[in-house]
């Protein structure tokens, strides 16, 4: 939403839908795709930080504490709060299901909709 938000807030787009389960705080006005029928609808967009596969574990941990503190900080939510994102931490083993689960579910769609060659 943060590259639109201006012409969304200006009139000059008119956003028909929220991709996210939730609808946005900048335009609580805009249902979501799910509150318009299509239950279950999420495409959400999500950044994660990654670390080489043999990064010894005590070190995966203590970046991800310290990033998280960082990401919990009142300065830091507003920011992102104004470009019409929202912040929710987590761990290395959550996000690694994360990702499994956003590889099934988009191979999934590429196959259905033929996108991917055989």
């Amino acid at each position: 939403m943060s590259p639109a938000l201006p012409y969304l807030q200006s009139g000059r787009l008119r956003a028909l839908g929220i991709g996210s389960p939730k609808r946005s705080p900048l335009m609580p006005q805009v249902p979501t795709v799910a509150e318009q029928g299509i239950p279950g609808y999420d495409s959400s967009m999500w950044w994660g930080i990654l670390a080489p596969a043999k990064t010894p574990p005590a070190i995966v941990a203590k970046i991800n504490r310290d990033i998280n503190r960082g990401l919990d900080s009142e300065e830091v939510r507003e920011r992102i709060a104004r470009l019409g994102m929202s912040i929710l931490t987590s761990d290395p083993d959550q996000l690694s299901k994360l990702i499994a689960s956003d590889i099934v579910k988009w191979g999934k769609i590429i196959k259905d909709v033929g996108v991917a060659s055989k």
